[in-house]
């Protein structure tokens, strides 16, 4: 695996193109500005920026998306934008319009609209901010010893410094069960394009990886012998992919619990739209969050009836039994 711990190019052509309606002369130069400026000029007469998301899983060409987008709001609404850029691969996007009067009327009136595509018909969204949610992996794949893994700040500090991201981004594990693993939250492109030229990074003499624009979701309760490569076979199956990238999918098994953790981007975008999957011919649900479970103990003799423990008020109404064993108690916490 390469790692590159030089800051890459901010300005990379690969993900910068830009495709203009017919009547814009706006400059490719312009363009970057426009998105840093949106926000310091509220005159109605100055360029805006709209953001544009959940971009249709079924179509990887951002100029047959920017097509659709143009077209259907010149139809409909009889709105020409400036310019408009697509990002297939995040499922998000963004377009320069002229004033903020069309900005306001396609983020409060509009909203959304249905893209008529010749495979399917998509409900795309407009918005006046964007959050893009991350994954950042630490690989311990080969560490024998325990680990001294990042602190989440640690991480945010060094995805800025890298990334060129805003102080405005957050960071946080996603759970004590995959302690190696970080969720990102950014408002803002300009880090995201370059993370995707350069995903992989070093921090504590650790290799990082960035899963971008990235779902991640849960299996619980696997049988023991269940294995990475079975999981990888059967979400490919569920989403007509012979094979994917370890760039786009990422999974991790935790033994101790029988759970397992799915970051799913790019080619295995559509890995969000399933519910579950087949393992050795079994439905398995997937969760978008893993159960949390306590355990009390030991359970006195006063409380024959759990239900006055669950009617305590730090639960709040949000526990369930799931088990009693002589004075143990297992309670499963539906809101954390």
């Amino acid at each position: 695996m390469d790692v590159d711990t030089q800051k890459p190019n901010k300005y990379s052509s690969e993900y910068h193109t830009v495709y203009l309606s017919r009547s814009n002369k706006t400059s490719k130069q312009d363009f970057q500005s426009i998105e840093s400026n949106d926000d310091n000029d509220n005159s109605s007469e100055s360029e805006a920026i709209v953001y544009i998301s959940d971009l249709p899983l079924n179509i990887e060409d951002d100029v047959q998306l920017h097509r659709l987008i143009e077209t259907r709001l010149e139809k409909t609404f009889q709105i020409i934008p400036i310019s408009v850029q697509c990002y297939p691969k995040l499922g998000v996007g963004f377009m320069c319009v002229r004033n903020n009067d069309i900005k306001n009327r396609l983020v409060n009136d509009i909203q959304r609209i249905v893209l008529d595509s010749t495979r399917d018909t998509s409900l795309i969204s407009f918005n006046d901010t964007i959050e893009i949610i991350s994954y950042i992996v630490i690989d311990i794949t080969n560490e024998k010893n325990d680990i001294d893994l990042p602190k989440p700040n640690e991480i945010r500090n060094r995805w800025i410094d890298l990334y060129h991201g805003e102080k405005s981004i957050s960071c946080e594990q996603i759970s004590v069960q995959f302690p190696n693993i970080y969720r990102i939250i950014s408002y803002s492109f300009d880090d995201l394009l370059n993370a995707m030229s350069n995903r992989d990074f070093l921090i504590n003499n650790l290799i990082a990886r960035v899963y971008i624009a990235a779902d991640c979701s849960y299996f619980e309760d696997l049988p023991k012998s269940t294995t990475k490569e079975q999981l990888e076979k059967a979400i490919c199956s569920s989403i007509g992919k012979q094979n994917i990238s370890s760039l786009s999918l990422y999974i991790e098994l935790n033994k101790q619990t029988n759970n397992a953790c799915i970051i799913a981007t790019d080619q295995a975008r559509s890995w969000s739209t399933k519910s579950f999957l087949y393992l050795n011919d079994k439905p398995m649900s997937k969760k978008e969050n893993l159960t949390c479970r306590l355990l009390i103990h030991p359970i006195s003799d006063i409380h024959n009836d759990v239900d006055e423990i669950l009617d305590e008020k730090i639960f709040d109404g949000q526990a369930t039994i799931i088990e009693r064993r002589d004075k143990n108690l297992v309670l499963e916490i539906s809101n954390k």
